[in-house]
């Protein structure tokens, strides 16, 4: 019960990955936390996601997206913003999360998890960006896991 029915797979980031556009809000794959995706399977997934700011004002979203379309996705994210304080937010389509709130200046790591159901070939990534045109950066640490399976 509850075993994959596939290959278990995990992946772990080896480098920090910062974004400090204050310009807009710009999607990055998280660098390492990306997975192919075959037409006609479906795929567990969970990503837990280290990061840091430099700023008390900055906040983050993560999501998933792929490089084609599919027939279905469901994720739900969990954002730590201190070390008392979690934002929830389920999803039912490719693309980033909303906001959470601002996020203390420490390391913390927030978690992705949910569902593909694929109908093209392509790869699938975690992804993330700032909450909102905003100074300071988000760091996403090294040693960032994503762990996925055929269904």
């Amino acid at each position: 019960l509850g075993l994959p029915s596939g290959t278990f797979y995990r992946n772990v980031t080896t480098s920090d990955q910062t974004s400090n556009s204050t310009a807009s809000i710009i999607a990055y794959d998280i660098t390492g936390m990306t997975f192919t995706i075959t037409s006609g399977k479906k795929y567990r997934f969970k990503a837990y996601v280290l990061h840091t700011t430099t700023s008390f004002q900055t906040s983050l979203r993560i999501g998933v997206n792929a490089n084609v379309a599919v027939a279905s996705v469901y994720h739900m994210s969990t954002i730590t913003t201190s070390g008392t304080a979690s934002s929830f937010i389920n999803m039912n389509s490719l693309g980033l999360g909303a906001f959470a709130g601002s996020i203390t200046a420490a390391i913390y790591m927030s978690t992705i998890e949910g569902i593909i159901d694929a109908n093209n070939n392509g790869t699938a990534a975690i992804q993330f960006s700032k909450g909102a045109t905003q100074t300071g950066t988000i760091t996403i640490k090294a040693g960032s896991i994503l762990e996925y399976y055929e269904i």
